[in-house]
């Protein structure tokens, strides 16, 4: 019996087969011939990606990690090796080691995340950029993001980088219908993010969850964090009138589990407390605790105050 070639499938096969394949097996198909490029190409197989965390600490060396839906998580280094890229791949118990001989480590990486992130169709759990001095790198991820055809689906992001002017320039090119979770940070340098360019972004509007305890959030005021289920932020400074309608909107929603507010500033405390009434208990430190209950419903909502934070939570 004579052998067809892969070549010669029937595009509805090689769509199958393509279908279930990993993707490091559609990358070598790539290679093979340029009828294989483009009939993959005009397919366009979703990548199945579901975890990517990204993190360069060194402006020579690269780490990225990548979980797959159908395959095993992957665990790429590529490093600047001279004039060459070298490049380690982890995989289950399995290691490859690459040399490429006159290629930039930095382009080497990027034009495999653009071939990812172009077949990328389903929603990824979780996403991290982790990148402690080069800005370049973001805007070179950011471009890739822009010549998508489609917003990426994205669950959860993360981002840490240096600037803080750019530190939210990926959130326009995902999904809002998608994300729920936004975290940015930086430990090493604590500056202020204007969240004013930001707060009109349906992916803000549309998101459940905050976490920015490491940049002083300004430009804007408290009421702004009303919509987010859970949540840690640290603001310079706050107002009561703020926060006591950031406790009326918590406390009508059921679905609201968490919110923590650090501050630096809070000159209009006893307007608060005035506010929330008698506390249900005052510690020796002057923090105070409140307790209420839902309308409706048996849950308790607590406020807790110290005096350089306030957490709201929902007790069930």
């Amino acid at each position: 019996m004579s052998q067809i070639s892969l070549s010669k499938m029937p595009d509805l096969v090689m769509k199958n087969i393509l279908e279930k394949c990993e993707i490091r097996s559609i990358f070598s198909l790539r290679k093979v011939t340029h009828n294989f490029r483009a009939f993959i190409d005009d397919l366009s197989p979703d990548s199945r990606l579901k975890i990517l965390e990204f993190s360069m600490d060194s402006p020579e060396t690269i780490s990225v990690r990548y979980t797959f839906f159908n395959g095993p998580m992957y665990l790429i280094t590529y490093k600047k090796d001279g004039e060459n890229c070298k490049i380690s791949l982890n995989y289950g118990i399995k290691k490859v080691e690459k040399e490429l001989e006159n290629q930039d480590f930095l382009a080497i990486f990027l034009k495999d995340l653009e071939f990812l992130f172009k077949f990328q169709k389903s929603k990824m759990d979780y996403c991290s950029f982790q990148c402690s001095k080069s800005q370049k790198i973001l805007e070179s991820i950011v471009e890739i993001l822009k010549s998508r055809n489609r917003l990426l689906k994205v669950k959860n992001i993360s981002i840490s980088v240096p600037t803080p002017e750019n530190v939210l320039s990926i959130l326009p090119y995902l999904a809002s219908g998608t994300l729920e979770t936004i975290g940015f940070s930086n430990p090493k340098i604590r500056n202020s993010l204007d969240i004013q360019k930001i707060e009109e972004l349906d992916q803000w509007k549309n998101a459940k969850n905050l976490y920015a305890s490491e940049h002083f959030l300004g430009g804007g005021n408290a009421r702004k964090f009303a919509h987010f289920d859970r949540g840690a932020v640290f603001m310079r400074q706050v107002f009561a009138d703020d926060l006591i309608f950031l406790k009326n909107s918590f406390q009508s929603s059921l679905a609201f589990k968490s919110f923590l507010l650090r501050f630096l500033e809070f000159s209009d405390e006893q307007r608060l407390i005035d506010a929330l009434g008698q506390p249900t208990t005052q510690t020796e430190d002057g923090d105070n605790w409140w307790k209420f209950e839902y309308p409706g419903s048996d849950d308790l909502f607590t406020v807790f105050l110290t005096k350089d934070n306030i957490f709201f939570r929902h007790l069930y």
